[in-house]
């Protein structure tokens, strides 16, 4: 029993040495992969009128952590605005979902 207890213990503590705030950790943005999802944050954006439609942007800065699927978090800047994009994402389902949108930046006028 005593043994259980030290390796439950143990696997806590590493839980909680290498656990981040909200989850997410730094990833490399691939076309291949997240395509398909940065595609779903941009559209979002678009049909919210918050970016004009007919530039190519790339993300600024992307992480993603597991659940059961993976989220996204695509960092997009258009000009002098910043937005924040969460999409969730089921591959094996073929589901995408935008969780949330939120402009992080606003310029100085």
């Amino acid at each position: 029993m005593n043994k259980y207890l030290l390796i439950a213990v143990i696997a806590c503590c590493l839980a909680l040495a290498y656990a981040q705030e909200g989850g997410y950790h730094v990833a490399e943005y691939e076309e291949e992969y997240h395509g398909s999802a940065f595609k779903a944050a941009i559209q979002r954006l678009a049909e919210l009128k918050l970016i004009s439609s007919n530039g190519i942007l790339h993300p600024e800065a992307f992480y993603q952590k597991i659940v059961s699927g993976a989220l996204y978090k695509f960092v997009i800047r258009e000009g002098q605005k910043v937005f924040e994009v969460e999409v969730w994402s089921q591959p094996w389902l073929k589901k995408l979902e935008i969780q949330s949108v939120k402009q992080i930046h606003t310029p100085n006028i």
